[in-house]
């Protein structure tokens, strides 16, 4: 659609954000009072072209096309679009060129972003499973008290078994909230599915759901608790 080479002008004339959906709420109204300026850019545009100023498009890709902009332009001049008249007054030649503004940043949503996205929730898992839970101690607890693992000696043998338990454990824990957190990336970024949460405000919001509900339990049950121990208390006062 447009040279590959850029011409060494001082000047060049931008239109940032003139090709859109209007998807929004009151776009159709705000698109209708556009179209006057839209004339207007587009025979400043003209005049570029005649000057040979170089004329840059620079536009939101809305999260959908990454490079493509011929697809964007003809998705917004389709005749339903509330933005149709106006695409199709400043649809680009093949002399201009454009660059497409990522939807968030140049990194999020690529396969480099994902790679360390599940790195970290790997490295994470691992390191707060090893801060809140040591083999060797739990070990050492349960040979002082008397306890132990049927088939396993207690002491070194206890603490290989745990760690060997725990490193199974945090593996498939990790794995799974990979998943969650990748989910709504790839729906956002592939499939353009609205998620108004990420994967890692769905974990935040699920981990404080899941914890209040269990402090909700346990104040329920501490009550309940209470009322029974002043029946058995009335009932032992009347005998």
């Amino acid at each position: 659609m447009a040279s590959s080479v850029f011409p060494s002008a001082r000047t060049a004339l931008l239109l940032i954000d003139v090709i859109n959906l209007f998807d929004f709420p009151g776009g159709d109204a705000f698109a209708r009072r556009w179209v006057p300026a839209a004339r207007r850019i587009a025979r400043l545009r003209g005049r570029a072209h005649r000057s040979g100023v170089p004329v840059v498009y620079v536009n939101d890709n809305f999260g959908r096309w990454r490079s493509d902009f011929q697809t964007l332009v003809s998705v917004c001049s389709e005749p339903e679009r509330p933005g149709a008249a106006i695409a199709e007054l400043l649809k680009p030649t093949p002399q201009d060129f454009f660059v497409l503004k990522p939807h968030l940043s140049g990194f999020r949503e690529t396969p480099l972003h994902m790679l360390l996205f599940v790195s970290l929730i790997v490295f994470f898992a691992f390191f707060y499973t090893s801060i809140v839970f040591n083999p060797q101690d739990t070990a050492e607890n349960l040979r002082k008290h008397g306890g132990f693992i049927p088939g396993i000696r207690p002491g070194q043998r206890t603490a290989e078994y745990l760690d060997y338990v725990l490193t199974r454990l945090t593996v498939v824990g990790a794995l799974y909230l990979s998943g969650v957190c990748l989910l709504p990336e790839i729906l956002i970024s592939q499939y353009a599915v609205p998620f108004y949460f990420g994967g890692t405000s769905l974990l935040i919001v699920v981990s404080v759901t899941m914890d209040t509900t269990a402090q909700i339990q346990s104040h329920l049950i501490a009550h309940q608790y209470e009322g029974l121990i002043r029946k058995s208390r009335l009932r032992g006062a009347r005998r």
